[in-house]
């Protein structure tokens, strides 16, 4: 396991020196004074009884401050009483108890409870930034809610004056009325065209806004001076900032009376409401788009739920992972629709944290946070569930225990070669020896031999398992042959090949090819692409059967690299699997090479490696 490094303080006590932990160490609560301004920790391991100090309390009220996901590690003792533990888990924030820190299982304490902290924190700004919305749509929606009593009473005030106006008043309600009704700035002109014609003669009325250039006919005006316009600023009631200006255009040879713009400009306040709401209204709808954008943005499934499972609202992770629509989720089940169950998930906690297991028929693992929702004091609470897939991460664990395992058992293997050179040595010395006694008539000749080329293959073994265990940093870099390196890498796996029944088909060119590099680690490369081929091959017997295995390794020189195709007839998905992939890739990358994994058919499956050849001068081009 690799060092972990975080803002992590230890109070009291020392780590074991194995602890792969780098932590802030103090021996007394004093020493904190060392750091000068307290760090932003996210994590206080402390024993029981420095806990349930002042000055221990006082300092994470002071990184509290700093760290709201702020965790406590707590180091118990068998004599420390339970009331007063009781009562410093109830005060303090304890993620866990632990007896000391020698614990088997404390490094993964604090692995925890530094993924608790940051999820806190990640919680935490989450929160904030939906309050932030929330208030920005809720002062949007009493803003619009004003501005509309404003109109309201406005409206009221304009129908009453019409009962005693002349016809222009009657135009003014007719033309309150229509933008009313309009949805947009275009509509509004089109009504505002429609409703005036009988009481003022223009040819066209435009609402420009700030950002907007001059219309057609504006600009006209310049070349044109037959070309009469009025122009009526439109503003915000409240504040009065221009949002535009409303332009009246006539081609006729006179301009605007007085009595034509006196009438113009009192329906310029009705028209700046209408374009007021309109442009809040757009703002709001660009405001709700990118909160649903947010929503949708989550590459998690995210859903809202009531206490009988039902979904209120998803997002497009939650539609997708589900094959429906985000309209038919509404009131379903969230097993049924996820998972196809017919009852709740069996370890589901509403409002808790709880992992997720949808068994054999998805063969998925889910982290799902549930967060209680209280929207309304008089109504049931809602829920919000998160679903985070961590499969891939699981089997990535797995996948790290069982590299680690491999590497202690080359160890052990390294180390058993070792012991068995000399003895070999020994006994092929003393073949050897019978072998020069005998005639070759005698008839054990043969045998004595056979014997020997037994222990030459003994020999042969130990040396490619040496060369393979070897620390790649102690090989050599130097020109090689790469038939070499795959032959070592095929008689690391031929054991494994002949017990499985798998056979191995090697097309090498007549003369060597050579590369430069180091021989082990491209050996490494070549038995993790193979060992890849097998795990496969191995999945497709235990699946169907009966199945004859084949590896088919082929070398190629072309005019500048050497290209090594390895086909297996395993199954055609999950191609990348494990960290042997991963590490080939690396190795053969650091060669200035390439490596592609492909699916030609359905259970045909290639790794193409190209790597620079060495071409000597007297060689030239091809």
């Amino acid at each position: 396991m690799s060092s972990v490094s975080s803002n992590v303080l230890l109070i009291g006590d020392f780590l074991p020196a194995t602890s792969h932990l780098e932590v802030e160490s103090i021996a007394r609560l004093d020493e904190i004074k060392q750091f000068g301004q307290i760090k932003n920790f996210d994590v206080i391991i402390v024993p029981f009884l420095i806990s349930l100090s002042q000055d221990f309390q006082n300092l994470v009220e002071e990184v509290q401050l700093q760290n709201p996901g702020l965790q406590i590690v707590l180091i118990t003792t068998p004599s420390s009483s339970a009331p007063d533990v009781l009562q410093v888990v109830n005060e303090l924030p304890i993620f866990r108890i632990v007896g000391s820190v020698r614990d088997l299982n404390f490094e993964q304490y604090v692995l925890e409870s530094i993924e608790e902290s940051q999820r806190i924190k990640q919680q935490a700004a989450l929160e904030v930034l939906v309050q932030s919305l929330n208030d920005q749509l809720t002062a949007l929606s009493l803003s619009l809610e004003d501005r509309v009593q404003k109109r309201q009473a406005y409206l009221e005030e304009a129908k009453k004056k019409t009962l005693i106006a002349n016809s222009r008043w009657e135009a003014i309600q007719k033309v309150s009325l229509a933008i009313y009704k309009a949805s947009s700035l275009s509509e509004i002109e089109s009504n505002l065209s429609s409703s005036l014609k009988e009481s003022v003669l223009f040819d066209s009325v435009r609402i420009r806004l700030p950002h907007q250039a001059e219309t057609t006919l504006l600009s006209e005006q310049n070349r044109n001076p037959q070309i009469y316009t009025y122009s009526i600023e439109l503003s915000q009631s409240e504040n009065q900032n221009k949002i535009g200006d409303l332009v009246f255009v006539r081609t006729e040879k006179k301009s605007f009376s007085k009595d034509e713009t006196d009438f113009l400009n009192k329906i310029s306040e009705v028209v700046s409401l209408a374009v007021d709401r309109i442009l809040k209204l757009n703002e709001s709808e660009t405001l709700k788009d990118q909160w649903e954008a947010t929503f949708n943005a989550v590459s998690d499934p995210v859903c809202l739920i009531t206490q009988n499972y039902e979904v209120i609202q998803a997002n497009l992770a939650f539609s997708q992972k589900s094959n429906l629509l985000p309209q038919q989720l509404i009131r379903q089940k969230c097993y049924q629709v996820l998972f196809h169950r017919n009852a709740p998930c069996s370890h589901c906690q509403l409002g808790h944290r709880f992992r997720l297991d949808t068994g054999k028929s998805h063969n998925q693992l889910y982290e799902v946070y549930s967060q209680s929702l209280q929207l309304d004091p008089q109504s049931e609470p809602l829920f919000v569930h998160q679903y985070h897939d961590i499969t891939e991460q699981t089997k990535m664990q797995r996948q790290i225990l069982e590299s680690a395992r491999l590497a202690e058992i080359g160890t052990i293997g390294g180390s058993i070669a070792h012991e068995l050179n000399n003895p070999l040595g020994g006994i092929l010395s003393f073949i050897q020896l019978i072998q020069m006694d005998l005639k070759s008539d005698d008839p054990i000749f043969p045998d004595i031999k056979e014997m020997e080329k037994g222990v030459r293959r003994c020999q042969e073994i130990v040396q490619n398992l040496l060369g393979f265990v070897r620390n790649p940093t102690a090989d050599e870099y130097k020109e090689f042959d790469i038939r070499e390196a795959i032959e070592r890498a095929i008689k690391i796996v031929e054991l494994q090949t002949k017990s499985m029944g798998i056979e191995i088909k090697v097309q090498f060119p007549n003369k060597p090819a050579l590369i430069t590099g180091y021989l082990n680690v491209i050996s490494h490369a070549f038995q993790n692409l193979l060992q890849n081929s097998i795990e496969r091959i191995i999945e497709q017997i235990r699946t169907q059967t009966p199945l004859h295995g084949i590896i088919e390794i082929k070398v190629v020189e072309l005019s500048q690299d050497i290209e090594i195709t390895i086909i297996d007839n395993g199954p055609a998905h999950d191609l990348h699997r494990g960290l042997g992939v991963a590490i080939a890739r690396q190795i053969i990358h650091d060669l200035h090479g390439r490596l592609e994994i492909s699916a030609q058919f359905k259970n045909i499956c290639m790794a193409k490696i190209s790597l620079p050849r060495l071409v000597f001068k007297a060689e030239g081009p091809n």
